[in-house]
Formats: structure tokens, sequence, C-alpha cells
């Protein structure tokens, strides 16, 4: 939370007094952009009320506003299915809470928002407002949900990792030169060089990692060996990133082809569109595929 003591005696009055309309989110953004952690409710009071920023102005009323203008659903769903992680969540916590409050989601009247429900505010309140989210998952987690829009003071870039993960900084904080980590990553900037039949090299933007068979899913639970989309991963690298099929292996093709996409998106989930397109009569690999030990 802010320090309302650096604020000047007239922003105090106001603020004391209700006056909190025009509240500048700048300074609470600045502050906010130091910390590793953010509480949920940070992260929502930052773009929506900053005044819940501020302990004594954090009533009822304002956790209305969030309860009424954010799709408070989308974040319980996404931390129960661990899509967006926290820290501090208990699941039995909030199933004791739901049993304990048999209707919690009853309307009441909360000022200018009638609408709004007592129970929906209290359940976010005692459960999951003070759960710690990293900042930049939780930016990440409300861009692509569109839940609302970022604050511009919170942009922030993303630069792949040699894990294959992708970190983040602040985009006030990167210099000029990296103006290229900027851009976003496409299919057609990625080139992977099989190793061998069972390691892959994967680079990009001047990144790369490896990995084996087992490590991107494709071994078989059944007996560890490697699934046939494998096979076809590997072929693929021989043909020019060509998989072809005929009438009678098309279904089986197909089946191995979405499964490669799959894979592919886990592993570059930043990066739009479809992986293996078909056109020309077969599917076409959009990374440039290599095959080391085949061409020796």
């Amino acid at each position: 939370m802010v320090n309302t003591e650096s604020k000047s005696e007239l922003d105090l009055w106001e603020l004391e007094n209700g006056f909190v309309s025009h509240l500048d989110p700048e300074p609470f953004i600045s502050y906010q952009k130091k910390l590793d952690c953010w509480t949920l409710q940070e992260g929502i009071a930052l773009h929506l009320c900053p005044e819940l920023l501020i302990p004594e102005l954090a009533d009822a009323e304002h956790i209305a506003k969030i309860v009424r203008e954010v799709d408070l659903l989308m974040f319980y769903r996404a931390i129960d299915a661990e899509t967006l992680k926290v820290k501090g969540y208990d699941a039995e916590k909030v199933k004791n809470w739901d049993v304990k409050n048999s209707s919690p989601m009853d309307p009441t009247d909360f000022g200018d928002y009638e609408e709004c429900r007592v129970g929906a505010g209290q359940r976010w309140r005692d459960c999951y407002s003070d759960l710690k989210v990293n900042p930049f998952e939780f930016l990440e987690f409300v861009r692509k949900k569109g839940l609302f829009d970022i604050h511009p003071d919170l942009a922030y870039v993303k630069h792949p990792s040699k894990s294959g993960e992708v970190k983040y900084s602040w985009k006030s904080d990167t210099q000029p030169d990296d103006e290229a980590t900027t851009a976003p990553l496409k299919w057609t900037g990625i080139t992977a060089t099989f190793l061998n039949e069972n390691e892959i090299l994967f680079q990009f933007s001047g990144d790369s990692f490896e990995k084996d068979y087992r490590q991107l899913g494709f071994a078989d639970g059944r007996n560890g060996q490697p699934r046939k989309s494998w096979t076809c991963f590997l072929d693929a690298s021989t043909q020019d990133g060509k998989i072809r099929y005929s009438m009678l292996n098309r279904p089986a093709v197909e089946k191995d082809v979405e499964f490669l996409r799959k894979k592919l998106r886990e592993l570059f989930p930043d990066v739009d569109g479809d992986p293996i397109p078909h056109n020309s009569g077969c599917y076409n690999f959009e990374i440039h595929l290599k095959n080391n030990f085949a061409e020796k």
C-alpha cells in the first residue's frame, strides 16, 4: 500500500472527505512497479479505483465497484486451473467460506451500486483480494482476457529466455538498443534443428534452447518411446518442412498435425497464427526446419 504521508495536506483532506474521483494513479503506479509481488486487489485498483490502495478508503462501496466492473469469475477459474499463479490461495478456505455463506451472491444495496452483490464483495475480500501475484503475469492475464485496459505507464516488454519461458521488464526500463526484442515473435522467426533422432534445438530472436522429445511431451505414456507425431515432425525436417499425406492416411496425419500444433503453441504461447497451415495439398511448417544428423 502507498503511504499517504507523502501527499499534500490538501490531497489528504480531499481523501479523508471522499473527494477521490480525480485521484491520480501515477504515484501509485511508480510505487507498485518497484514491488516483486502485488495483491490481486492492488492490481485491479491501479486500473479501476486507486483509492483502494489507501486502507482508509477501501470501504464496501469501492469493493462493490470491483465486483460490478470486473469479471471476477475469470480470476476464480484461472486460479483454480493454475493458469494464473498466485501465492496464498487456499481452496479449502474458499470451500468452507461458500458452505458457511450459503447464499453468497444475494443482492444488496451498495449506494450507487445497487446491482452489486454483497456476498460477491465479501467473498472477494475474504478469500482472494490479498493473494500475491507476479505483476507481469497479472497484466498478461488481464491483457489476454481483455478484462480492462492496461494503464500506459504499466507497459511491459517480453524477452524470450533459454528455457523456453518468457521473461518480462517494464518498458520504461528498456534501453533503446533493446528495441528489437519488443517486436512480436513470429513462427517464421523460429528455427528448429534436429540434432539427432531424440533432440531438437530451437533458435529465435538471438536466443536458443535444446530439448528432447520427452521434455516436449512427445513420449508415449505406455512405453516412453516417441509418439508418431514426433516421427512426423522429424520426417518433415528432411522434406523442406512439408507433411504430405494420401487419402488413406489423411485422418491419422491430421491427428499428428493437430498434436504438433498444440505442442508448438505450448512452447511459444505468445506467437500468433497457425504454425502448420495447410496449402497446396499438404501441411507446411511456418518455422524453419533443419536436420543436422541426416545431412551428414
